[in-house]
């Protein structure tokens, strides 16, 4: 179990007993809607078989903390909804699963192909500048921990982002961009579909598990 430094009150801490299938990992990302809506999609999707962490150094959590309510559907403080991340570099270098970036890069392998397995990190980085190894980026701690890249295949229009004075790659505008939180469901989904997940899923669970 890797050792996360507690940055908040424990019912936000993700304790489960047994291993998660996959495990998400936001960094910075700067839109509280986006983090709410991962809150809930993990939450919901996957249980306590998803694993979610989150880097928030510049506090998105606590300064915007109802509308991070709001889209997660209150499950902001939900005990095991997430985990925070205090020391990056710390949990990336001791994190004993692969770990994985999602991005758009030439080098990222399409979800289409890709075989995720149990244990999987699934590091998703900030809105503008994602999780790139690029000059003109800031330095992100624990890039040399990444093990592979991977990119949701897009066939729509590609555009730029409005200027915000945000740090953003030179080649953001040649490709299409999902938002955020959209991929972090669509990889989300496919990983566990991909590792058995789902496999005796039915209606009856839903129904259950609301009673």
């Amino acid at each position: 179990m890797t050792k996360v430094k507690a940055t908040t009150p424990c019912r936000e801490s993700k304790e489960h007993v047994g291993e998660p299938v996959i495990s998400l990992l936001l960094v910075d990302l700067g839109s509280p809607h986006n983090i709410g809506q991962i809150i809930r999609t993990s939450y919901i999707l996957g249980g306590e078989k998803v694993r979610l962490y989150i880097f928030d150094p510049r506090g998105r959590l606590d300064h915007n903390r109802e509308e991070v309510g709001l889209t997660s559907v209150e499950l902001v403080g939900e005990e095991g909804a997430y985990t925070r991340v205090d020391d990056l570099e710390e949990f990336l270098a001791g994190y004993p699963g692969r770990i994985i970036a999602t991005d758009i890069t030439e080098q990222a392998e399409s979800l289409v192909g890709f075989q995720f397995r149990r244990g999987d990190l699934i590091l998703v980085g900030n809105e503008n500048r994602g999780y790139r190894d690029e000059p003109n980026l800031r330095e992100h701690p624990g890039l040399e921990h990444v093990a592979e890249r991977l990119i949701v295949p897009m066939g729509g229009k590609a555009y730029g982002l409005p200027d915000r004075g945000s740090i953003v790659p030179e080649d953001h505008g040649l490709y299409p961009n999902l938002n955020v939180a959209a991929t972090v469901a669509i990889v989300t989904y496919v990983a566990l579909a991909q590792l058995g997940y789902f496999n005796e899923f039915g209606l009856k669970d839903l129904r259950r598990n609301a009673s």
